[in-house]
């Protein structure tokens, strides 16, 4: 029983912007029918039992345009409330006498008609609006008294009176309350729309800023060693001296190596923007070990001591494959720009984490990162001061792959003693949870 009140409620009262005139009129129905049912109630409690046949018929009535209203037709439903409650106060007015003064309830009619109109029909507006004033003017050219059927005494006509004129004050209260809240929920429908195109224009411009660069630079990053490459065939094709020749081949193995990172750095980037994240259980000791591994040789060769710390409370879930490139790029940054001049060269690996999040910093005693170039570490393209070897696009790999995730990365650094990178990344297994179902 308790599940079909509950659906019956649903479907009278909607929720959502497309069912907003169907709420709007459930609850101008409601207020109709409670209002009769009170002045009813009131005549009763004067001993007047005439009017009780005419208000079950208007009983009836609420309920027709209910189960309209019910049943999705809401043009008709407005339409029948407008002119049938137009109808109903005129008729009762000519009934029960105009000294009553149920002409009152017009207030509020014409209040409702701001929701039970299709205001696309400016005919159909104006005639409804001017239906009730049209009822009100008759009464100035017609005598209608004479079919009044029921007399009363002067006390109960003041009793009705204050009846009539708080139960119109009080629906009209009521629909003016919800106009001003649909008004206001539309606003700021209207506000939140307004941010969003905001926000998607000005992440259409960064996009089309990163599309040209992105076109200059693999245009100059992809014709730079297949250029040099070319220079150095053309030298060899001319050198006599076999071991001039293979300086010349190791030359050109650099250049190629040179572009297969490049070439990786972007399909990386391109896997960072495209690719929707494919959240499963992470394991950072296996990822860790992986990308320690790709870089053992340089670790080894440039006396470099690797310190790791792993500390999970909880299973962590995120996308592996962006977590393992936010961990190269760093690593290889931190391997890449180590300091020759230091007697100790260290890279400390430490992984904390919670029910909610994890934090991953990785610091190293490198080089650094001056402060006036810390503030650009991010941005797509960026090139090293010490050299322009990079493609420039890891950190920000790093930056985006971050963001996808719903996480956050800063940097800290100061020249010749360290960099620290910090990620911050939630825990996404509410997502994991969801591709499960």
């Amino acid at each position: 029983m308790n599940a079909l009140i509950l659906k019956i409620h649903a479907k009278a009262f909607p929720v959502g912007k497309e069912n907003k005139r169907k709420r709007l009129i459930s609850i101008c129905l409601v207020c109709g029918f409670v209002a009769n049912l009170i002045g009813q109630c009131s005549q009763l409690l004067i001993g007047n039992y005439e009017t009780l046949p005419f208000n079950l018929v208007f009983f009836a009535f609420y309920i027709t345009c209910f189960v309209v209203n019910y049943l999705g037709n809401t043009v008709l439903a407005g339409l029948l409330i407008s002119y049938g409650c137009a109808f109903i106060i005129i008729f009762s007015s000519v009934i029960w006498g105009f000294e009553r003064h149920l002409l009152i309830f017009f207030i509020p009619l014409i209040i409702a008609n701001y929701f039970l109109i299709d205001f696309k029909d400016s005919k159909l507006v104006l005639l409804q609006m001017l239906f009730p004033f049209m009822y009100i003017l008759s009464d100035n050219f017609f005598d209608l008294r004479v079919y009044q059927i029921s007399h009363v005494s002067l006390q109960a006509q003041k009793f009705e009176q204050i009846v009539s004129t708080t139960l119109s004050m009080a629906m009209s209260s009521i629909f003016v309350y919800y106009i001003i809240i649909e008004a206001y929920k539309s606003e700021n429908y209207i506000r939140e729309s307004l941010v969003k195109v905001s926000l998607q224009n000005d992440e259409l411009l960064k996009r089309n800023d990163e599309i040209d660069r992105f076109v200059y630079s693999v245009s100059h990053e992809l014709r730079a060693p297949v250029a040099t490459m070319r220079g150095l065939q053309l030298v060899i094709d001319e050198e006599p001296n076999i071991v001039e020749i293979r300086k010349y081949l190791l030359m050109q193995e650099k250049c190629l190596l040179r572009l297969d990172d490049y070439i990786k750095d972007v399909l990386n980037y391109y896997a960072t923007n495209r690719l929707s994240l494919l959240i499963e259980k992470i394991d950072f000791s296996q990822l860790l070990a992986e990308n320690l591994e790709k870089f053992e040789f340089l670790i080894t060769s440039h006396g470099i001591v690797v310190e790791s710390n792993i500390q999970l409370v909880n299973i962590f879930y995120s996308d592996s494959y962006r977590i393992n490139m936010i961990l190269s790029n760093i690593l290889s940054n931190a391997v890449k720009y180590y300091d020759i001049q230091k007697p100790m060269k260290t890279i400390t690996i430490l992984v904390r984490g919670n029910d909610t999040s994890v934090v991953l910093k990785i610091k190293d005693n490198g080089i650094g990162i001056s402060d006036a170039e810390l503030p650009s570490i991010f941005t797509m393209f960026h090139k090293s001061e010490i050299t322009s070897a990079s493609s420039g696009l890891g950190m920000y790999i790093v930056k985006e792959s971050t963001e996808k995730m719903e996480g956050t990365v800063a940097i800290n650094s100061e020249r010749n003693r360290y960099t620290e990178v910090t990620v911050r990344l939630p825990n996404l297994k509410k997502y994991h949870l969801l591709d499960c179902k």
